[in-house]
């Protein structure tokens, strides 16, 4: 069983997994769409049209703060762990 103190963690890291393959994904269909002329990208879902620099600039924003959680997570994962291994609460 998983320890309820490192669950908090482990959303962390598979969102940041999530959102890192999006907006891997996204980004391929940028530029993809990028190469055979068109002007403007279909966010998700059909929510709302934008200029492909504009849509690959907020993708490239959501691939940092994938990256931020999952550092995030990580760092404090290991502090938690190495407080816990010493006896520390």
């Amino acid at each position: 069983m998983i320890p309820r103190a490192y669950l908090i963690h482990i959303v962390g890291f598979i969102l940041a997994g999530i959102l890192w393959m999006t907006s891997l994904y996204q980004l391929e269909i940028i530029y993809i769409w990028q190469g055979i002329g068109k002007d403007e990208f279909e966010m998700p879902f059909y929510l709302w049209t934008m200029s492909l620099p504009v849509a690959r600039d907020l993708w490239y924003l959501v691939n940092g703060f994938a990256f931020a959680v999952g550092m995030i997570s990580a760092l404090t994962f290991g502090a938690k762990r190495t407080r816990r291994k010493h006896g520390e609460h």
